[in-house]
């Protein structure tokens, strides 16, 4: 029902009541100034209000419950995968390779003076260790170097 039937109906109620509960006054106290009416007519139009009001309130529909949705539940996306960033290639250098240092070769005399005279001495690189740890060069007199 809309609205305004809502309201129209229970006030033309109220208006057929109140018409129906006028009482006829034919006869002659009320013709000319002794009028007396008492409220009769406002406490009709009252009651067929009031009626009307109730009847129109037990017609009409409930109101309607509100509406209340599901919202969708929320959809996830994966993030996007980083960007693959590639270094460039490194660029070759080319570098003269580094000298090879040969020791001298060592005589056999020169070995055996070096390992006679010291007890330290290591042939692979001609040194010897003194009493303070240092490491020192073998020099003999078959010393070709």
């Amino acid at each position: 029902m809309s609205r305004l039937s809502k309201i129209a109906a229970p006030v033309a109620i109220a208006a057929v009541l109140s018409t129906l509960a006028l009482p006829a006054m034919a006869d002659g106290y009320h013709h000319r100034h002794h009028r007396y009416d008492g409220g009769d007519v406002a406490a009709a139009g009252a009651i067929g209000l009031l009626g009307g009001a109730l009847l129109g309130a037990a017609l009409a529909s409930p109101p309607s419950p509100p509406v209340y949705y599901e919202p969708a539940p929320p959809v996830y996306y994966a993030p996007p995968p980083p960007p693959v960033v590639y270094r460039p290639a490194p660029v070759p250098v080319y570098r003269q390779p580094a000298p090879i240092y040969v020791a001298a070769p060592m005589s056999a005399e020169h070995q055996a003076w070096c390992s006679g005279r010291y007890r330290s001495y290591n042939s692979y690189d001609n040194t010897w260790v003194d009493n303070r740890g240092n490491l020192r060069p073998c020099q003999s007199p078959y010393f070709g170097g």
